[in-house]
């Protein structure tokens, strides 16, 4: 006990300042207590964040009809109703008749599948022209690849393009 005594009136004079924790000669020191592991990952907060597709802006379409007319024209994206919902509109020509066509547009976004339904088809030449319905996979960010049916119950292989 005398040491110790000795030993905290010499780190006073000396301006020291003793640890919180006092040991004695015949004791040994705490040990540390061990760091918490680190918070796994759940279900509800995934380890990795995942890139969000953005869908809004422009994107060429290509696409040929059954009977081997080429559709060519644009969807564009112009409002985002929640994540993973926008909506649009899109401009078509028939390039076989010349027949401009367009429709709005509802996009659902669910992982890769990327279904745009089509509602409201108006024609230039005031034909009737069945809505389309498109179901697509994301190949890129910036290619959309699937296919349409239409509500007459017709289609055949679709590609959009992001063009802005």
């Amino acid at each position: 006990m005398r040491t110790s005594v000795a030993l905290f009136t010499l780190v006073c004079l000396m301006g020291m300042t003793m640890p919180a924790i006092a040991v004695l000669p015949d004791q040994e020191p705490p040990k540390p207590r061990p760091k918490p592991a680190a918070k796994q990952p759940t279900p509800d907060s995934p380890a990795r964040s995942e890139a969000v597709f953005e869908m809004s802006g422009e994107w060429h379409l290509e696409y040929i009809d059954s009977q081997g007319c080429r559709y060519d024209g644009t969807l564009f994206v112009n409002t985002k109703v929640a994540d993973g919902i926008y909506r649009g509109f899109q401009k078509h020509t028939m390039t076989c008749n010349g027949n401009e066509a367009t429709q709005d547009a509802l996009i659902t976004i669910d992982g890769s599948d990327v279904k745009i339904q089509f509602s409201n088809p108006r024609t230039s030449k005031g034909t009737e022209y069945s809505a389309d319905n498109y179901y697509l996979k994301r190949s890129s960010p910036t290619v959309l690849k699937g296919f349409n049916k239409d509500t007459a119950g017709k289609g055949r292989d679709v590609l959009l393009v992001k063009a802005k």
